[in-house]
């Protein structure tokens, strides 16, 4: 990230932090006579916590008109600081994963963790990833052995 798109960042998360405390001022949950839906801070709470989704979202070099990344987020926090977050959260949800597994290409690899990452399971995909033992094959020369590492079952519970 640029120097300035850094700094235009930490400026508005901070206006968004000041938007939640000063909701928070006339804001009581437990007083519902009292209070009104357009005091509430959850959309800002909402907003801080989504801020680097909705800013950060890739985008094909097709779909930004020929901006580089930087203008586009640069775009991205002017569209937020005007009110326009329904616009900026459109465009950072028209990323998508594969449509079609049939389409990749075929590879003579394991491809677990790219389908894992495809259909946005990213823990399952990051498991995968960094996981390379094999599964050992059970058969009568290790059959002592595997057995061995199980405890043996507790007595059963003699209850009136």
């Amino acid at each position: 990230m640029s120097k300035r798109n850094r700094t235009d960042y930490c400026n508005l998360k901070a206006s968004i932090i000041r938007a939640i405390i000063n909701a928070h001022i006339d804001y009581h949950p437990t007083n519902t006579a009292h209070q009104c839906y357009y005091r509430s801070p959850a959309p800002f709470w909402w907003l801080l916590f989504n801020l680097e989704l909705i800013l950060f979202a890739p985008t094909a070099q097709a779909d930004r008109g020929g901006l580089s990344i930087q203008q586009c987020i640069t775009n991205r926090m002017a569209s937020l600081r005007h009110g326009d977050v329904q616009a900026v959260w459109d465009e950072a949800m028209r990323v998508t994963s594969w449509a079609d597994p049939s389409a990749r290409p075929n590879r003579p690899d394991n491809r677990a963790a790219q389908e894992a990452a495809d259909a946005d399971n990213f823990g399952a995909c990051a498991a995968r990833v960094c996981n390379n033992q094999r599964v050992a094959a059970i058969s009568d020369q290790n059959h002592a052995t595997i057995t061995g590492l199980y405890r043996p079952p507790l007595p059963p519970l003699h209850r009136p």
